[in-house]
């Protein structure tokens, strides 16, 4: 896998500890397909979280640490956020399912 930094969505730098905490869209993290006989398996992007120590006492900017990430993203521990989906799963319904009540009663 050649995970990839696609976005960063928010950083916060420490300057005291010299850690930079980091959000971000990080391609190859969440598999979205499992292998079949005639098809490895397939990832896709994913929200993660991480931490690295940043040496110099300048804060980066966001492209200069989108740069640094890619540079050394197969260095980096990724931890994947979890997805929260119960509040969207509770108000979802199937398609068709109040046609298909309705026609029979």
């Amino acid at each position: 896998m050649n995970a990839e930094v696609i976005e960063i969505y928010d950083f916060n730098f420490d300057a005291d500890k010299g850690v930079i905490s980091i959000e971000a869209e990080v391609d190859e993290t969440v598999l979205v397909s499992l292998a079949t006989q005639y098809e490895p398996e397939e990832y896709g992007a994913g929200r993660c979280v991480t931490s690295i120590l940043w040496d110099d006492p300048e804060c980066p900017s966001k492209d200069e640490l989108l740069e640094y990430l890619n540079d050394r993203c197969q260095e980096t521990n990724w931890l994947l956020v979890p997805v929260d989906n119960s509040e969207d799963l509770i108000d979802a319904q199937p398609i068709g399912f109040r046609s298909i009540t309705n026609y029979y009663m």
